[in-house]
């Protein structure tokens, strides 16, 4: 399959987004493709499945395969995406609308970390959105669940927060029961720290490092994992 004449491995989406797995093509070309209509073709050029309205969220390279894999979000509603696809139709009148287009992708990317910002995010969908959230700012108030980035670490608030507490605690150390630390490697894999919480527990099927940054990583086994992979090795399948 191909995604606009880029080799296509797999795909999949949901009512909001939709994530594709991509082979044979550079981060530059992926990235061109924000603000287009997304179209799934099978190798003779038939559509498959067509995604209109959708912005690039995140793009990340698979170090052990080469291949990139790419997160889009739904930032447009249907009446509008629905106009968006039949003008990516008319090829010919495209082209007269270059500085148009341009805008909107623009407010497209806006409008994805906006939505990305207002959500509870679970840890495995923030390694797809790093890089949309927002930094910490005191002063602000926060609902429960929302992730905010501070000190270049991410951090889930784990109440509501006002706006005096946001003004007087940040995030870090001593404000743990206000804050949990997503402890992320570089490769968007959680580092292993001991949960503190519900939410901090690992679920069935996502990753960490183990014992830091550096250390292989393993699958949960089990739902709700508080144990390292250590102290309950019948809970984790070390994967890499």
């Amino acid at each position: 399959m191909l995604l606009n004449g880029i080799r296509l491995t797999g795909y999949s989406s949901t009512e909001d987004d939709a994530r594709f797995e991509l082979a044979e093509t550079t981060v530059k070309d992926v990235a061109a493709l924000n603000g287009q209509l997304l179209t799934v073709t099978d190798d003779d050029g038939g559509e498959v499945e067509a995604f209109a309205g959708y912005s690039i969220a995140c793009i990340k390279v698979i170090e052990e395969t080469g291949a990139i894999r790419m997160l889009a979000v739904k930032v447009m509603d249907g009446a509008t995406a629905a106009a968006i696809e039949a003008l990516g139709h008319k090829v010919e009148t495209v082209a007269s609308k270059t500085d148009k287009a341009a805008k909107d992708a623009e407010s497209a990317k806006a409008a994805a970390r906006m939505y990305v910002n207002a959500q509870p995010l679970t840890n495995t969908q923030l390694a797809d959105v790093c890089a949309l959230i927002e930094d910490f700012v005191p002063g602000r108030e926060y609902a429960k669940g929302l992730v905010r980035r501070h000190d270049g670490k991410y951090y889930r608030m784990a109440k509501d927060i006002d706006t005096q507490t946001s003004k007087t605690y940040q995030p870090g150390t001593g404000t743990e029961s206000l804050y949990t630390l997503i402890d992320l490697a570089p490769d968007g894999i959680r580092i292993w720290r001991m949960p503190t919480c519900a939410e901090d527990s690992f679920t069935l099927g996502e990753k960490c490092h183990y014992p830091d940054a550096d250390g292989p990583v393993y699958e949960s086994l089990i739902d709700a994992n508080t144990w390292s992979p250590e102290a309950y090795p019948a809970g984790w399948n070390k994967v890499e």
